[in-house]
């Protein structure tokens, strides 16, 4: 493990331009996670990250042992006797406390980044002070750690349940359309060519863990892929401010394979692709709106989806 105090460190340098550049992170295909709850749900699935970059604060904070971390440094170097080989897949994780706006209030534990330090080399696990952390993070050192990753591939560009999205610009709606659609068992996400990049830092954040939990396929044809979903026996069902059928009375959210199609904040769906969905459905709105937020939008028809599945969410248990 690398203690590292210079900004000119070269994977220090990789992980600042993919934070900072949507070309970099295209060209690449690779991006930074930030913060442990979304390390967390990757290396669930994924195994260990290509870098991992931890805080001094951090390190002290989770008691590691000195042959791992530093407390405090200068860092030791070696990778521990018997080290497992990397990107062997992890136990799934108990479930993470999302971290609120960037700072946690309760003491961390440090199971993850011990069985992480197992499966990387010296070189790819850095220790840094804070205020380095700092200089090429997007969230602060309290987040402490980030790792850079490859984006995964999607295996397939189509399943039972998906949702497509047109040029959703927003990365905060297209992050939060992600965690609702991995939330109500959504298969595929599909994003037009001009979405918000899913691999940005807003677009992750938002989605808090759900590109793990989904296949996403990105600078799609829109109108190309709905056309072949429906050739091959999918029924897609946009989303309207008006003139479609009311979502909660259509009986069209039960076929399977489905895709609900939501499309621009400012215009709605195209005309072009509207005449390709199978029915348009409206969410009704009593009160003096004209439309809703999309997320808001995607997240009312999804769940409706759930409803009429008779799929259970298994509730816990509230004790009073």
């Amino acid at each position: 493990m690398q203690p590292i105090t210079s900004p000119h460190n070269p994977r220090l340098k990789d992980a600042a331009r993919l934070i900072a550049s949507a070309h970099e992170r295209r060209k690449s295909r690779r991006c930074v996670l930030e913060g442990e709850h979304l390390i967390e749900m990757y290396a669930a699935r994924h195994g260990s990250p290509d870098t991992l970059i931890v805080t001094e604060s951090y390190a002290r904070e989770v008691s590691l042992q000195v042959h791992t971390f530093p407390a405090p440094p200068p860092c030791g170097r070696g990778r521990p006797e018997g080290a497992e080989e990397r990107r062997r897949p992890l136990h799934a994780p108990s479930p993470p406390t999302p971290l609120p706006q960037g700072e946690r209030g309760a003491k961390r534990s440090a199971p993850l980044v011990k069985t992480l330090a197992l499966q990387l080399d010296e070189h790819s696990l850095l220790c840094v002070p804070d205020a380095l952390f700092k200089s090429i993070a997007s969230l602060p050192p309290a987040v402490g750690m980030l790792a850079i990753i490859d984006q995964p591939f999607p295996t397939t560009t189509s399943g039972a349940f998906c949702v497509l999205l047109e040029d959703v610009q927003d990365p905060g709606n297209v992050g939060s359309i992600l965690r609702t659609a991995a939330a109500a068992g959504v298969t595929h996400a599909v994003l037009s060519k001009h979405c918000a990049s899913a691999w940005s830092p807003k677009v992750l954040r938002a989605a808090q863990g759900a590109h793990f939990l989904l296949e996403i396929v990105e600078d799609a044809d829109a109108r190309e892929w709905a056309h072949d979903f429906r050739a091959n026996g999918g029924l897609t069902v946009g989303t309207l401010a008006a003139r479609g059928q009311n979502v909660f009375t259509s009986s069209q959210l039960q076929h399977r394979p489905l895709a609900l199609v939501f499309g621009n904040e400012g215009v709605g769906l195209s005309d072009a692709l509207t005449q390709l969905v199978d029915t348009a459905v409206t969410i009704p709105m009593p009160g003096n709106m004209e439309s809703l937020n999309v997320a808001s939008a995607a997240a009312v028809a999804l769940f409706e989806c759930v409803r009429q599945s008779g799929i259970r969410g298994q509730i816990s248990d509230v004790s009073t």
